[in-house]
């Protein structure tokens, strides 16, 4: 028995000192994931008052910051990478950097809402890895939970990305623009079928999402910040795919329901034809970019201009 335990702890000695050699071998520069260092950058240079946008890929590949930025006068950041990092993340990387007269607009995936995307799956690892100091970032037990069932996943992962190959001519981490914006995708052409297409009720709804998004709201009120909320574009395939409306409905719903938090738009609005997308359901071509960059600025100036109204002093009655 004594031996048999003292192989055990060999074993696991081992495993742990093959999967720390691992975790410390350098990324090729290459990396997407790198690019949340460089997103970071931006967000710190940008000073205040900004707009940062935060959500997944469907904002990385699909926001024209250069658009906002020119109708807003207002400095713009895309902070959008994966959904995988799960929303308690994205927004919580962003705190640091949010002060008085920012504007934060969060338009996440709706796999958010159902299943256990909101506390990040795989692809919360490459950020882990990619800068140790973004931990201080994880701010839930299921988020760590999270990393646990992932970590052999991960290392495996970890060691076939070491080995020679091409590099990716289109997920990199030069693909990003000076605003955030994921640019290689751009002019190609779309595949035949999008990937992504499936039943949202398939996975459980999950409440903690909506209070992930009321706790942020609030401590971005503390800041004196102002938080909005868009619904990310999506291909029509999916939106009427089984009972996805119904399921989208009562998430804007829910969403409607949050004090202090503006909704822009109705899902439907951003509900674009497949052929507008690139390789997923979620990742809108240039054409499409464009136009959903357009209805976002137009409904963003609205509220700019309800809100600075609002702010007006009332008119001096006269003598």
């Amino acid at each position: 028995m004594k031996k048999l335990f003292t192989k055990t702890l060999l074993l696991i000695g081992l495993v742990f000192l093959t999967y720390l050699g691992l975790f410390l071998l350098p990324n090729k520069p290459t990396l997407l994931y790198a690019s949340i260092l460089d997103k970071h950058q931006l967000l710190q240079r940008a000073g205040s008052p900004k707009i940062v946008f935060v959500g997944g890929s469907s904002l990385a590949l699909g926001l024209d910051s250069a658009m906002i930025q020119a109708q807003t006068g207002l400095p713009v950041v895309n902070m959008g990478l994966n959904g995988g990092l799960g929303l308690r993340y994205m927004l919580e990387e962003i705190k640091p950097d949010i002060t008085a007269g920012d504007l934060v607009i969060i338009s996440p995936e709706y796999e958010h809402w159902y299943g256990s995307l909101l506390d990040g799956d795989l692809n919360l690892w490459w950020i882990m890895q990619v800068q140790p100091g973004f931990s201080k970032f994880i701010s839930s037990q299921l988020q760590v939970e999270t990393l646990l069932k992932y970590l052999p996943e991960f290392m495996q992962e970890k060691f076939l990305a070491l080995l020679p190959a091409k590099i990716d001519p289109v997920y990199n981490r030069t693909a990003f623009n000076q605003y955030g914006d994921f640019v290689n995708h751009l002019t190609l052409t779309a595949p035949a079928h999008l990937a992504g297409i499936k039943q949202l009720k398939a996975e459980p709804y999950n409440s903690q999402t909506l209070a992930v998004l009321q706790s942020f709201t609030t401590f971005a009120s503390q800041r004196g910040a102002n938080t909005l909320f868009i619904f990310p574009p999506l291909a029509k395939t999916q939106f009427t795919f089984k009972d996805n409306q119904a399921a989208i409905q009562q998430l804007y719903t829910l969403v409607k329901q949050l004090p202090a938090i503006t909704v822009l738009g109705t899902p439907e609005d951003f509900v674009f034809p497949d052929q507008l997308f690139f390789d997923t359901v979620y990742h809108l071509r240039a054409e499409g970019r464009t136009l959903r960059t357009t209805r976002m600025s137009e409904m963003l100036l609205q509220a700019l201009a309800r809100e600075h109204s609002l702010r007006k002093p009332p008119l001096a009655s006269a003598p």
